[in-house]
């Protein structure tokens, strides 16, 4: 994984680590009921979330190729680095 995620980013990953692997389509109308947003805004933080390495949208069925405790560790590790130098 390249990055942090933005906040949309990681409201789209939590609805598929608690949810997923899932239909993008069902992806989509849990996003406009959770979130209120419209399907074109799903699908660019989809796209997003593929570049990042976090997530793979095949076939119309998306899947965390991360999980939660994956990503939480990795964002601990670069708090460390970034604060103390990785000591």
């Amino acid at each position: 994984m390249e990055q942090h995620l933005t906040e949309a980013e990681e409201s789209v990953a939590e609805l598929i680590w608690q949810h997923g692997p899932m239909p993008s389509g069902e992806l989509v109308a849990l996003c406009a009921r959770q979130l209120g947003w419209k399907k074109s805004t799903t699908y660019t933080i989809l796209k997003r979330l593929e570049g990042k390495g976090v997530l793979r949208n095949e076939s119309g069925q998306v899947e965390a190729l991360i999980s939660r405790e994956e990503y939480q560790s990795l964002q601990g590790c670069r708090f460390i680095d970034g604060s103390f130098g990785g000591a």
